[in-house]
């Protein structure tokens, strides 16, 4: 039997502080790719994280944190590990940086 545990009622504050949003970037990866292929998907995490690092601003002018992880996802492995990266850094957004292998959606848009 499973022991009963209370719901905890969070403390009252008067006056909400806003959080200054984190972008998170990273890659998914095929786990075929070569050597190479998955060092120049490192190289476009970074270069896009630094691309978009001070362009994206908060109204008062602020620039919104840029972080990034050059651990590419090529299974669900790779994927809790990015997830408890960004959990770690307050990452709210996401930006996904796929290489040019990456499948293409075909057809008619």
């Amino acid at each position: 039997m499973l022991k009963k545990v209370e719901a905890k009622k969070l403390t009252t504050i008067r006056k909400a502080q806003p959080k200054i949003p984190v972008i998170g970037v990273f890659s998914p990866c095929d786990p075929r790719i070569d050597a190479d292929s998955r060092r120049r998907s490192q190289n476009i995490i970074a270069m896009v994280a630094n691309i978009i690092s001070g362009k994206v601003v908060l109204p008062d002018k602020t620039a919104v944190p840029v972080v990034y992880s050059d651990v590419l996802i090529d299974s669900e492995k790779q994927a809790d590990i990015v997830a408890q990266q960004f959990r770690k850094a307050g990452v709210d957004i996401l930006v996904c940086a796929p290489d040019t292998w990456a499948p293409r959606r075909r057809g008619k848009h």
